[in-house]
């Protein structure tokens, strides 16, 4: 029995195409988080990947947001 590698950036191009969405969003994203905790199979991302790039991710978010509003 084999196992299967999911790659988490051929899973969102495959979700984009099938509910035609806008992919800019989703794209920067995902290329935000293999910034932050590397690119690699679905299986191998760990809550600390997950807990890092909420750390991450949204300070910047909330960076973004102030100047918006300022």
């Amino acid at each position: 029995m084999s196992i299967q590698r999911y790659e988490l950036k051929a899973i969102v191009e495959e979700y984009v195409d099938l509910k035609s969405l806008n992919p800019k969003p989703l794209f920067e994203t995902l290329e935000f988080l293999f910034t932050i905790c590397g690119e690699k199979p679905v299986s191998e991302y760990t809550r600390g990947d997950a807990r890092q790039f909420v750390k991450v991710y949204g300070s910047k978010g909330r960076l973004l947001r102030s100047d918006l509003l300022s």
